[in-house]
Order: C-alpha cells, then structure tokens, then sequence
C-alpha cells in the first residue's frame, strides 16, 4: 500500500486521534477513552471521548512551546519529528504524574489530565517549568541495531585472516576476533 492512499485510509477511520498516540504506541502510557485498531500492518489508536480529546489538545498545545528549550531548538516546526513528538508526549505526562502523590500515573491519560486541571484550577495554572526536566531526561527507545547473520551464507568455507569459517557450524560462537573457528578444518 502507498503511503499516500494509506494515510487517506487512515484519517477515513480515525476521525478523533488520540493526541497521545505516540505515547500510547511505544506502550509507556495508556487511557481510558482510547481504541486501538489496526491498519494495514500498522496500530493506530482514537479517542472515544471528545471533551478528553480537547482537553488532550489543550496540554499538548501549551506543552509544546514550553518544551522548546528542552528539545534543543530553536523555533519549533508545525509538525515535530517522531523522535521529539514522543519526548514531548510521553516526559510531559512523566513530568505531571510526577507532581502529584496520590494522582492516576500515565495508565490513565485522561484522569490525570483531569486531576491536574482541578488541582490547578486549569491546565493553565500547571507549573510547566517542574515539568521540563522530565522532557529533557526522557530517552524514547532506540532502535536495535542490525545484528550480523548468525550462519555463514555460502557453503563455501570463508577465510578470514589465519582461520577459516565451517558453513556447517551454525551459529557460530564468535571469539575476540570477531570470527568462529573450526578446529578440524585449521590451515597446515
């Protein structure tokens, strides 16, 4: 599927995103009024209850440029990269559990916006500055890296250096030189 009809599909089906989406996704927060559907090979996640979706839409929109100094930019994009999207997301939400004892954490986005809101009178009155820290120091996780094959790929023995690799050892437990050697077929 293009990605072009797919993002078309998309927002057909998901009229009301969740603005936490990214943060629901990587699985460090949940909430109620979220529903999960899939797309493709893709999840996707909407907000069942508009006055949480507003009041989502909210935070996220005073959050964002207070948050500009701990994602190390200068002047914001209309659209955040995926990578600062989900520190925005997911350290402001740590950030705000944070300041309360006996608050919802992050399992349920919606009450703790709400128990926020009513401590402070309005997501407005929220110390935003107590929050910052907790963007700085979230680190979304990183993508793993490639990992060489675990077998040698042809049925040919491979030389490397002074030793040879036997195909027929699968997988190879690799030494400190980076390669498994065979005993039985050493060089003279």
């Amino acid at each position: 599927m293009d990605e072009t009809r797919y993002r078309a599909t998309y927002h057909a089906l998901n009229e009301q995103r969740c603005h936490f989406e990214k943060a629901i996704n990587a699985r460090t927060c949940a909430c109620r009024c979220m529903q999960r559907f899939n797309l493709a090979d893709r999840e996707g996640v909407r907000c069942t209850q508009s006055h949480a979706h507003e009041r989502c839409g909210r935070w996220l929109h005073l959050l964002r440029p207070a948050s500009r100094f701990a994602l190390a930019q200068a002047r914001l994009p209309d659209i955040l990269p995926h990578r600062l999207e989900a520190k925005v997301q997911t350290g402001g939400l740590l950030g705000l559990a944070a300041l309360f004892e006996s608050a919802p954490g992050t399992e349920d986005i919606a009450a703790l916006l709400e128990h926020a809101a009513d401590a402070y009178g309005s997501l407005a009155g929220i110390p935003l500055q107590d929050i910052i820290p907790s963007i700085t120091a979230y680190e979304p996780r990183r993508r793993r890296e490639r990992r060489p094959p675990a077998y040698v790929p042809s049925n040919a023995p491979i030389e490397r250096h002074d030793r040879i690799w036997c195909p027929a050892q699968r997988p190879p437990s690799y030494n400190h030189q980076g390669f498994a050697p065979c005993r039985h077929m050493q060089k003279p």
